[in-house]
Protein backbone atom coordinates (compact mmCIF):
# COMPACT_ATOMS: atom_id res chain seq x y z
CA UNK A 1 0.00 0.00 0.00
CA UNK A 2 1.05 3.04 -0.82
CA UNK A 3 -0.03 6.16 1.02
CA UNK A 4 -2.31 8.71 -1.24
CA UNK A 5 0.63 11.65 -1.66
CA UNK A 6 0.37 14.74 -0.01
CA UNK A 7 1.86 18.05 -1.63
CA UNK A 8 4.01 19.88 1.14
CA UNK A 9 5.68 22.88 -0.24
CA UNK A 10 5.22 20.91 -3.47
CA UNK A 11 6.91 17.79 -2.58
CA UNK A 12 5.61 14.39 -3.03
CA UNK A 13 5.96 12.16 -0.04
CA UNK A 14 5.65 8.62 -0.65
CA UNK A 15 5.01 5.88 1.65
CA UNK A 16 8.63 4.02 1.22
CA UNK A 17 9.95 8.29 2.11
CA UNK A 18 8.73 7.24 5.47
CA UNK A 19 9.88 5.94 8.41
CA UNK A 20 7.38 5.14 10.64
CA UNK A 21 7.43 3.60 14.32
CA UNK A 22 4.84 2.43 16.70
CA UNK A 23 4.74 1.20 20.27
CA UNK A 24 2.76 -1.29 22.19
CA UNK A 25 2.24 -0.93 25.94
CA UNK A 26 2.63 -3.98 27.42
CA UNK A 27 0.38 -3.75 30.47
CA UNK A 28 1.35 -2.98 34.01
CA UNK A 29 -0.47 -4.89 36.70
CA UNK A 30 0.12 -1.60 39.51
CA UNK A 31 -1.45 1.29 37.33
CA UNK A 32 -4.51 -1.47 36.47
CA UNK A 33 -3.21 -2.31 32.73
CA UNK A 34 -3.92 -5.82 31.45
CA UNK A 35 -0.76 -7.42 30.55
CA UNK A 36 -0.82 -8.39 27.16
CA UNK A 37 -0.07 -12.33 25.77
CA UNK A 38 0.70 -13.38 22.80
CA UNK A 39 -2.34 -12.93 20.98
CA UNK A 40 -3.04 -9.25 21.88
CA UNK A 41 0.12 -7.83 21.12
CA UNK A 42 -0.23 -9.16 17.61
CA UNK A 43 -4.11 -8.03 17.80
CA UNK A 44 -2.26 -4.08 19.24
CA UNK A 45 -0.52 -3.49 15.92
CA UNK A 46 -3.07 -4.92 14.05
CA UNK A 47 -5.25 -2.05 15.25
CA UNK A 48 -2.79 0.57 14.81
CA UNK A 49 -2.33 -0.47 11.30
CA UNK A 50 -5.98 0.42 10.30
CA UNK A 51 -5.69 3.46 13.00
CA UNK A 52 -2.88 4.31 10.46
CA UNK A 53 -4.16 3.11 7.40
CA UNK A 54 -1.02 1.19 5.93
CA UNK A 55 -0.09 -2.25 5.81
CA UNK A 56 3.12 -1.96 7.77
CA UNK A 57 5.09 -0.17 10.04
CA UNK A 58 8.72 0.51 10.01
CA UNK A 59 10.07 -0.49 13.76
CA UNK A 60 7.46 -1.77 16.16
CA UNK A 61 8.71 -1.46 19.82
CA UNK A 62 7.56 -3.12 23.34
CA UNK A 63 7.61 0.12 25.12
CA UNK A 64 8.65 -1.07 28.91
CA UNK A 65 9.58 -4.60 30.63
CA UNK A 66 6.83 -4.09 32.18
CA UNK A 67 5.11 -7.46 31.82
CA UNK A 68 5.59 -11.16 33.12
CA UNK A 69 4.89 -11.62 29.53
CA UNK A 70 7.17 -10.14 28.26
CA UNK A 71 9.02 -13.06 26.23
CA UNK A 72 5.78 -14.03 25.06
CA UNK A 73 4.94 -10.58 24.07
CA UNK A 74 8.85 -10.42 21.96
CA UNK A 75 7.71 -13.70 20.53
CA UNK A 76 4.56 -12.10 19.08
CA UNK A 77 6.59 -9.07 17.69
CA UNK A 78 8.88 -11.76 15.82
CA UNK A 79 6.16 -13.26 14.51
CA UNK A 80 4.73 -9.80 13.43
CA UNK A 81 8.25 -9.68 11.43
CA UNK A 82 7.59 -12.78 9.43
CA UNK A 83 4.17 -12.27 8.54
CA UNK A 84 5.67 -8.45 7.27
CA UNK A 85 3.44 -5.78 8.85
CA UNK A 86 6.58 -4.96 10.94
CA UNK A 87 10.05 -4.06 8.93
CA UNK A 88 12.09 -4.01 12.40
CA UNK A 89 11.44 -4.94 15.67
CA UNK A 90 12.85 -3.58 19.14
CA UNK A 91 12.18 -2.30 22.95
CA UNK A 92 12.23 -0.14 24.55
CA UNK A 93 13.73 0.85 28.47
CA UNK A 94 15.25 -2.20 28.48
CA UNK A 95 18.55 -2.58 30.65
CA UNK A 96 21.32 -5.50 29.83
CA UNK A 97 19.51 -8.05 32.09
CA UNK A 98 16.00 -7.66 30.57
CA UNK A 99 17.92 -7.75 26.81
CA UNK A 100 19.96 -10.66 28.00
CA UNK A 101 16.54 -12.79 29.10
CA UNK A 102 15.88 -12.32 25.28
CA UNK A 103 19.34 -13.98 24.20
CA UNK A 104 19.13 -16.81 26.73
CA UNK A 105 15.59 -17.73 25.33
CA UNK A 106 16.78 -18.34 22.28
CA UNK A 107 14.95 -15.61 20.55
CA UNK A 108 15.62 -13.16 17.89
CA UNK A 109 18.01 -9.90 19.04
CA UNK A 110 16.16 -6.92 19.24
CA UNK A 111 17.17 -4.11 16.45
CA UNK A 112 16.61 -0.98 18.57
CA UNK A 113 16.51 -0.46 21.97
CA UNK A 114 15.07 2.98 22.92
CA UNK A 115 16.81 4.83 26.15
CA UNK A 116 16.33 7.90 28.27
CA UNK A 117 20.20 9.01 26.67
CA UNK A 118 21.69 12.47 27.74
CA UNK A 119 24.89 13.64 29.83
CA UNK A 120 23.26 12.84 33.06
CA UNK A 121 21.98 9.61 31.92
CA UNK A 122 24.94 8.47 30.16
CA UNK A 123 23.93 4.34 29.54
CA UNK A 124 27.53 3.28 29.40
CA UNK A 125 27.44 -0.56 30.31
CA UNK A 126 24.49 -0.68 28.50
CA UNK A 127 25.88 0.98 25.45
CA UNK A 128 28.63 -1.15 24.99
CA UNK A 129 26.21 -4.44 26.00
CA UNK A 130 24.15 -3.20 22.62
CA UNK A 131 27.16 -2.28 20.64
CA UNK A 132 28.25 -6.31 21.28
CA UNK A 133 24.93 -7.61 19.96
CA UNK A 134 24.23 -5.31 17.27
CA UNK A 135 21.13 -3.77 19.07
CA UNK A 136 20.53 -0.27 17.72
CA UNK A 137 20.71 2.35 20.53
CA UNK A 138 18.10 5.33 20.35
CA UNK A 139 18.04 8.01 22.67
CA UNK A 140 14.92 9.56 23.93
CA UNK A 141 14.40 13.06 26.10
CA UNK A 142 18.12 14.15 25.25
CA UNK A 143 17.30 17.83 26.48
CA UNK A 144 16.02 16.43 29.78
CA UNK A 145 18.84 18.19 31.31
CA UNK A 146 17.94 21.78 30.29
CA UNK A 147 15.68 24.13 32.53
CA UNK A 148 13.49 24.57 29.38
CA UNK A 149 12.16 21.03 29.46
CA UNK A 150 9.07 19.77 30.09
CA UNK A 151 8.01 23.55 31.96
CA UNK A 152 4.49 23.37 31.82
CA UNK A 153 2.74 22.86 34.89
CA UNK A 154 2.24 19.10 35.63
CA UNK A 155 4.59 17.46 33.04
CA UNK A 156 7.26 17.32 35.54
CA UNK A 157 10.05 19.08 34.36
CA UNK A 158 10.86 20.69 37.97
CA UNK A 159 11.94 16.78 38.92
CA UNK A 160 15.39 16.66 40.46
CA UNK A 161 15.99 20.50 39.56
CA UNK A 162 18.84 20.39 41.97
CA UNK A 163 20.75 17.54 40.31
CA UNK A 164 20.49 19.46 37.45
CA UNK A 165 22.00 22.89 38.14
CA UNK A 166 25.30 21.98 38.30
CA UNK A 167 25.01 20.22 34.28
CA UNK A 168 23.20 23.12 33.41
CA UNK A 169 25.79 25.63 33.81
CA UNK A 170 28.45 23.55 31.97
CA UNK A 171 26.15 23.18 28.93
CA UNK A 172 24.98 26.98 28.96
CA UNK A 173 28.98 27.56 28.84
CA UNK A 174 29.99 24.83 26.23
CA UNK A 175 27.09 26.22 24.00
CA UNK A 176 27.78 29.85 24.55
CA UNK A 177 31.63 29.23 23.08
CA UNK A 178 30.04 27.34 20.29
CA UNK A 179 27.77 29.67 19.65
CA UNK A 180 24.90 26.98 19.07
CA UNK A 181 21.40 26.54 21.29
CA UNK A 182 21.70 24.54 23.99
CA UNK A 183 19.57 22.44 22.76
CA UNK A 184 21.30 21.43 19.95
CA UNK A 185 24.60 20.90 21.33
CA UNK A 186 23.02 18.10 23.51
CA UNK A 187 21.36 16.31 20.08
CA UNK A 188 24.98 16.32 18.92
CA UNK A 189 26.55 15.29 22.22
CA UNK A 190 24.04 11.92 21.06
CA UNK A 191 24.45 11.61 17.61
CA UNK A 192 28.90 11.90 18.20
CA UNK A 193 28.10 8.98 20.65
CA UNK A 194 26.34 6.98 18.16
CA UNK A 195 22.78 7.12 18.91
CA UNK A 196 20.03 7.62 16.42
CA UNK A 197 18.75 10.89 18.31
CA UNK A 198 14.60 11.45 18.97
CA UNK A 199 13.46 15.18 19.07
CA UNK A 200 10.07 16.14 19.80
CA UNK A 201 7.82 19.48 18.93
CA UNK A 202 4.75 20.68 17.56
CA UNK A 203 6.24 23.43 15.98
CA UNK A 204 7.76 23.94 12.74
CA UNK A 205 10.17 26.25 13.42
CA UNK A 206 11.79 23.90 16.34
CA UNK A 207 11.68 21.06 14.00
CA UNK A 208 13.87 22.70 11.56
CA UNK A 209 16.48 24.27 14.28
CA UNK A 210 16.65 20.58 15.72
CA UNK A 211 18.14 19.51 12.26
CA UNK A 212 20.27 22.25 12.37
CA UNK A 213 23.20 19.86 14.42
CA UNK A 214 25.67 18.40 11.17
CA UNK A 215 27.28 21.70 10.46
CA UNK A 216 29.38 21.41 13.75
CA UNK A 217 31.23 19.08 15.63
CA UNK A 218 31.88 19.18 19.82
CA UNK A 219 35.55 18.94 20.16
CA UNK A 220 37.30 16.85 22.46
CA UNK A 221 37.53 18.34 25.35
CA UNK A 222 34.04 19.68 25.83
CA UNK A 223 32.78 16.29 24.78
CA UNK A 224 34.89 15.16 28.23
CA UNK A 225 33.45 18.01 30.13
CA UNK A 226 30.26 16.62 28.70
CA UNK A 227 30.65 13.24 29.55
CA UNK A 228 31.80 13.66 33.49
CA UNK A 229 28.37 15.12 34.34
CA UNK A 230 27.31 11.46 33.94
CA UNK A 231 25.47 10.46 37.57
CA UNK A 232 23.56 7.76 35.81
CA UNK A 233 20.41 9.25 36.82
CA UNK A 234 17.21 8.65 35.10
CA UNK A 235 15.14 12.18 34.63
CA UNK A 236 12.13 11.22 32.14
CA UNK A 237 9.93 9.20 34.25
CA UNK A 238 11.08 10.70 37.36
CA UNK A 239 7.70 12.70 38.33
CA UNK A 240 6.02 9.21 37.60
CA UNK A 241 8.12 7.90 40.84
CA UNK A 242 9.98 4.90 38.71
CA UNK A 243 12.52 3.75 35.98
CA UNK A 244 11.19 2.06 33.80
CA UNK A 245 14.12 -0.16 33.19
CA UNK A 246 14.24 -1.04 36.83
CA UNK A 247 10.68 -2.51 36.81
CA UNK A 248 10.68 -5.91 35.36
CA UNK A 249 8.34 -8.36 37.82
CA UNK A 250 9.71 -12.11 37.42
CA UNK A 251 8.79 -13.95 34.07
CA UNK A 252 5.78 -16.45 34.08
Amino acid sequence: MVLSPRKLSEVLILRDELFITTKVFPGYTPWGSVEKNYDATIATLKRQLQQLQLDYVDLYLIHAPFSALRLEQWSACIELKKSGLVKHIGVANYNAIRLQEILDAGLDSPEANQIEFHPLCAQIDLTQFMNKHAIVPIAYSSLAPLSSWRVEEGQGGETLAETKAQAQIVIRDIANNMGVPEANLLLRWGVQHGYCVLTKSSKPERIRENLNIFDFEISVDDMAQLDALNQNQALAWAANGLNPMEVAPTLV
